[in-house]
């Protein structure tokens, strides 16, 4: 089997390290392994997970890999995750609906009183057909822009919503959400249907797993420390 090649590499949620942390994306890997962001083995991308996605794309498909920061809206805690992106061009030409267990976004637009009236800048996370991964896309487009903005503004009392101090949101919606885009006149729109309990079940268990082996590790490196 041909080695993956991912099309490029992004990085996001760099604005919650100070400015003086710097490297390139090459080094954020080790960077984030040596000042502890990395626990488990599967916040790293790894041959395993990579063969997951196989089954349904191809580095045809324009696959890109995506390194991310993320804050713990609870405890403000820094970790790093590796995570596959599909572009949305593709999921859109293969009719995929899919299951969104989460997004982030910035503020676009506010209200004379600085209300946020609507977000752009929509980063997506999901789940695709039978495969055992979360997935990344995001979109700039306008017309969907609108739509999960006026969705992020009247969230189910499921979901669970933060914001950092600049106003940029981040959703949890377990998988819960399912996403199916269309054409809408020369755009692509989605119809967004919230189906309670569709996914919360397969999302509960898969942080229950994670939060186990994460129990774990930190045992293994106290024990370690002891010697």
């Amino acid at each position: 089997m041909e080695p993956f090649k991912f099309n490029t590499c992004y990085t996001w949620g760099r604005k919650y390290l100070s400015p003086e942390i710097t490297f390139e994306p090459d080094n954020m890997r080790k960077w984030a392994i040596d000042n502890g962001l990395v626990l488990l083995k599967e916040q790293l991308i790894t041959e395993e997970r990579i063969n997951k996605v196989r089954k349904y794309l191809s580095p045809e498909n324009m696959l890109s890999l995506v390194l991310r920061i993320v804050k713990e809206p609870e405890t403000n805690q820094l970790y790093y995750v590796e995570q596959i992106l599909i572009p949305f061009s593709t999921i859109i030409k293969k009719n995929w609906g899919i299951q969104i267990t989460g997004w982030e976004a910035d503020p676009q637009m506010w209200d004379k009183d600085h209300n946020i009236l609507g977000f752009w800048n929509f980063h997506l996370f999901f789940w695709l057909l039978d495969l055992d991964e979360e997935l990344a896309t995001y979109t700039h487009s306008r017309v969907l822009a609108k739509t999960f903005s006026e969705y992020s503004l009247h969230l189910p009392a499921e979901f669970e919503k933060s914001s950092d101090e600049d106003g940029a949101i981040q959703v949890n919606s377990y998988g819960d959400l399912k996403a199916l885009f269309f054409k809408n006149g020369r755009a692509y729109d989605v119809k967004l249907q919230h189906t309670p309990g569709s996914g919360r079940q397969k999302y509960e268990k898969k942080v229950k797993e994670t939060a186990d082996k994460i129990i774990k590790q930190i045992e293994k490196l106290k024990n370690k420390d002891k010697l």
